[in-house]
């Protein structure tokens, strides 16, 4: 007996012992699991890979594009867009530009371009004008063209297919561009110097050129800008300029893309009869692709630049890449491209973060150039510095581009966006595309696809094509990356550019001594720096958030209702906190964005927040984190906040206590404050004074101005004092009353799964009983300074800027119907000031014109006109502009035809708005910020439908009568030394 009680309690402790043994294995099993992912946080990725060439497989053309090419070898693209509703656009693509030009003929390509507009077989200039703006179609965005390198491309965009022979017309204009142009003589001055005021302000730009002069010193690309050459568009006589239209405007160098929402058959047979008739030429266009030689070193090109105060430095490596149409149209052309784009991103995204310690570095940034330059795509890194410590830029620049050089990757940084994923680099056959291309999220992105097609062969549709991204993505490797990375940049063709301020406190470096420090920064000791970014950041974000303590007495939602739009609720909160809740399909889990009153707060930058919470907040990576973020900036009127989960659903507790923690809980940060307003009074003091027109504001700091519609002056600036800094601000997030927010949840969500942190977090902010307003602010007219004189820093410009001012008395009603007659005189001005100001008088450039709702806090209007022009004619064209606004409100100007033009745009701009529920969010809150705009108001066309001449010009005139005009006019610095242009105020009730 005794035995067998023996064995029974060897039996049991053999049992636990047992047990325990199996949680100890278990726990450690986790231990090593946790680790593990630690590791892969850590640990570079693994670049010794060996993985197999990219197949050449061929990207077919979607089914959704029609295409074909007639027998004098025009090409043709038409593609059905449900998102364009009864709308369509049109273009006439011209496989030539300026790189067909031959010497002594550069700068006609554009010009040709330019004449066009002035006359064809069916359209005169004005006809053109006047037929397009009366269905809706205006000068600018919606009817314009552009001439390059490769090709000229004419554009009429957002045609309305409801108006009667909408499209015919439309084809025919196309049609008429492509064979039928005029060249009217007596049009060619005019044409001439408006293209000579954009050579001159293309000439401003002391940039202009320099890259392709620097990169490829020797070929067409640096001698043939489209802009061209100044004495000869001086020179050139309409029949040189028909002559080039002849030679190269053929067929066979054509295409026409037609993208809308339009019955494909129809379209497709009235191109074949419109443009069928061509005469197919013989001209053929050159190869232009450059041959980039190997070098013994890096080329460094030094460019000195006068007004320039820092040094830029880009990093420029050659990548001979192939030609051929075959290349351009497959898969490894579509790797290769979304690969490179990557690498760049990734090292500007390190860059960003290292800003914070290395205060020599101003600006970084980087392009992968793909489809500029043909036979080279270079890959481009760019940071801009200090001048005075230019060496210590270079070093960190070429230090982490070393790092990744020699050790690829962290693994996080490989899966943060854009994501390089982890396939295994095969890239099977993709099936099964074509059918699934997706336009309709808008037009641009496909037609810029059949323009690439076209011309040199790119593939269509790769990003709208989600089974092909999918193909790609999921086999995508970063040790390929890394490899391609090896492969492509070597010193033998890498081009360095550094633009240098061409001043006599600068001393311009040596491409010797350039070098030297290239080489002294790549010998560095960089083995520790392998963790330099290694922790992970979600993670870290949540173990942090999820150990700080909030006490907070939870409010309620008072009511609910239903908005017009799906899946769309507005709830009051008990702290008088107007909630939108939306469920989006949207990419994001969670967001929150709105704004709060006042306008009050300065606050831009997401590092204070950081800075309060995370000890070793310095050391991640925040910077341009589209996953996990928070974001406030201010405005004269309102605060804009956002916050961003990107991560997972589970980081909601995370997510709206982080939320909650930056509006309610945040600190100034007392060191970094001072040490801004230290730094803005040493640049005040170092430059001029700037014109009440302007503000100078402190950027990246938060700070709370009393009087935040005056301009920051030296004198503010001194007499600033962090407590009462901090007194302001404490008195600022006491309130949060008057509030408006959107949270966005994913579409599967539900509202009732977010209430608890509603009431919890965004209920429970800070409130007092009455709701913050936006202040009051006196009439902030600019009686003192009408006509305001400010320097540029270009000392040989040769034309002037001139902003003028209609701006409307404090004491004239504000409300939604009077917005609206804004809105249509300030298109009605713009139209008629590009027949008065460019196309009649053609010695302007660059007319533009806005209207506002709010210059200041109290209810008031104004329109604002601005023009570039010689400085000779800024008094002319100031007059000019007074006489066409007066002539609408006095005169006979404003024509029924005219304000048919806007109700038309106007239909066409609801008609799209309507159908983007994507951007439902900005509607609601652009809908909230004003009680004078309930939402309704948004859609409301009655006050559109009964508008009248006779009503706009009598809207017209109230405005002036009520109002006052300013001027601002910005000059070269010569100008105003030598009394060109002498000070006369011009303000006063008219």
């Amino acid at each position: 007996m005794q035995t067998l009680k023996f064995l029974l309690l060897l039996a049991m402790f053999a049992l636990n012992s047992a047990n325990a043994l199996c949680a100890t294995d278990e726990e450690r099993w986790k231990e090593q699991h946790r680790q593990e992912i630690l590791r892969q946080q850590q640990l570079p990725i693994q670049t010794d890979t060996v993985l197999a060439e990219v197949p050449l497989q061929q990207v077919p053309i979607p089914d959704c594009v029609t295409t074909g090419t007639l027998k004098n070898g025009l090409t043709y693209y038409i593609v059905h867009n449900e998102e364009k509703l009864r709308q369509a656009d049109f273009y006439l693509v011209q496989r030539t530009g300026s790189l067909v030009e031959e010497d002594g003929q550069e700068g006609v390509a554009h010009l040709v371009e330019h004449m066009l507009f002035c006359g064809t077989k069916h359209f005169s200039e004005q006809q053109l004008l006047d037929y397009f703006r009366r269905i809706g179609v205006h000068w600018g965005n919606e009817l314009n063209a552009t001439t390059d390198f490769h090709e000229t491309v004419y554009k009429l965009r957002n045609v309305p297919l409801h108006m009667p022979h909408s499209a015919d017309s439309s084809l025919l204009l196309l049609r008429d561009w492509a064979g039928d142009a005029l060249f009217p003589a007596d049009q060619l001055e005019k044409e001439r110097t408006v293209v000579l005021e954009e050579f001159r302000k293309k000439q401003q730009n002391k940039y202009a050129g320099k890259y392709y002069q620097f990169m490829y010193p020797n070929s067409l690309y640096a001698k043939r800008l489209a802009i061209g050459k100044e004495e000869v568009i001086k020179r050139v006589s309409a029949k040189e300029l028909k002559a080039f239209y002849r030679k190269w405007y053929q067929p066979q160098h054509q295409a026409v893309i037609v993208v809308g929402d339009v019955d494909k058959e129809a379209i497709e047979k009235k191109i074949k009869s419109l443009f069928g008739d061509l005469k197919r030429g013989k001209s053929e266009i050159p190869d232009y692709s450059v041959h980039v030689e190997k070098q013994a070193r890096p080329r460094v090109c030094i460019h000195p630049v006068k007004g320039r105060t820092n040094v830029g430095i880009s990093f420029n490596y050659h990548c001979p890449r192939q030609n051929d149409r075959e290349y351009l149209n497959s898969i490894r052309s579509y790797v290769e491209s979304r690969t490179n784009a990557a690498i760049i991103n990734k090292w500007r995204k390190r860059m960003e973060r290292l800003q914070k310690d290395h205060p020599e570095i101003t600006e970084v940034g980087g392009e992968f150039k793909e489809l500029i330059v043909e036979g080279d795509m270079p890959l481009n890194y760019f940071a801009s510095m200090k001048d005075s410590l230019w060496k210590e830029g270079l070093t960190s620049m070429v230090q982490e581009l070393e790092k990744i050089h020699r050790y690829g990757w962290k693994w996080w940084e490989a899966h943060e966006s854009p994501t390089l994923m982890s396939g295994d680099g095969a890239f099977p056959e993709i099936k099964n595309w074509k059918e699934e291309c997706d336009v309709n999220e808008g037009s641009n992105s496909i037609v810029q696809d059949l323009v690439w097609h076209f011309v040199r062969g790119v593939r269509i549709g790769a990003s709208s094509n989600f089974i092909l991204m999918a193909g790609v993505f999921n086999h995508m490797n970063p040790a390929q990356a890394y490899q391609r990375l090896k492969r492509m940049e070597n010193d033998s063709l890498l081009t360095i550019i550094m633009d240098v301020p061409d001043s006599p406190d600068f001393q311009i470096p040596t491409a010797d001594e350039v070098l030297d420090v290239i080489q002294k920064a790549r010998e560095s000791d960089l083995y520790e720096s392998r963790y330099q970014y290694a922790l992970a950041l979600e993670p870290k974000i949540r173990e942090v958030l999820d150990s700080i303590q909030v006490v907070v007495t939870p409010g309620k939602i008072l009511n609910a209702k239903e908005l017009p739009f799906p899946n769309c609720t507005v709830m009051e909160l008990s702290n008088g906190i107007t909630l939108i809740h939306i469920k989006s399909s949207s990419f994001c889990h969670l967001s929150i964005e709105g704004y709060r009153p006042s306008g009050r707060l300065r606050f831009s930058g997401n590092d204070y927040w950081q800075a309060r919470f995370f000890a070793d907040a310095e050391s991640l990576p925040y910077r341009n984190q589209d996953r996990f973020y928070g974001s406030l900036s201010y405005h004269d009127l309102e605060d804009n906040f956002k916050f961003v989960n990107n991560v997972d659903m589970d980081a909601r507790d995370a997510f709206f206590k982080m939320f909650y923690l930056t509006l309610a809980n945040t600190e100034l940060d007392s060191a970094k404050l001072m040490k801004k307003v230290a730094d803005n009074i040493k640049s005040l003091k170092s430059k001029p004074q700037r014109s009440l027109y302007h503000y100078n504001r402190l950027d990246s700091l938060i700070l709370v101005d009393p009087t935040p519609y005056q301009n920051w002056t030296l004198e503010k600036y001194e007499s600033i004092s962090y407590a009462r800094v901090q007194e302001l601000y404490r008195q600022y997030k006491s309130n949060y009353n008057g509030t408006v927010m959107i949270l966005k949840t994913s579409s599967g969500s539900e509202l009732k799964d977010f209430t608890p942190y509603i009431e919890k977090y965004i209920a429970s902010l800070p409130a007092l009983p009455e709701p913050v307003r936006r202040p009051d602010c006196p009439d902030l007219r600019w009686k003192d300074e009408d006509l305001s004189l400010t320097d540029y820093t270009r000392e040989d410009s040769l034309r002037a800027e001139c902003t003028l001012i209609y701006n409307q008395d404090i004491d004239y009603q504000y409300n939604a119907e009077s917005r609206i007659y804004l809105q249509a005189l300030n298109h009605v001005l713009h139209q008629l000031l590009e027949n008065k100001l460019r196309l009649e008088q053609g010695n302007i450039y660059s007319v533009n014109n806005n209207f506002t709702s709010w210059l200041a806090p109290y209810h008031h209007q104004a329109l604002q006109v601005s023009f570039t022009c010689p400085y000779q004619l800024i008094r002319q064209f100031i007059a000019t502009t007074d006489s066409v606004i007066d002539a609408i409100a006095h005169g006979e100007l404003l024509t029924q035809p005219i304000l048919d033009g806007y109700i038309h745009a106007k239909e066409k701009f609801v008609t799209t708005e309507k159908k983007k529920n994507a951007e439902l969010s900005q509607t609601l809150l652009s809908s909230y910020r004003s009680q004078e705009f309930p939402i309704k108001n948004d859609y409301d066309w009655p006050i559109v439908e009964i508008m009248t001449v006779e009503k706009l010009r009598a809207f017209a005139a109230l405005l002036l009568d009520k109002g006052h005009r300013y001027e601002y006019v910005t000059m070269p610095k010569w100008m105003k030394e030598n009394g060109i242009l002498r000070h006369t105020p011009s303000s006063g009730n008219f």
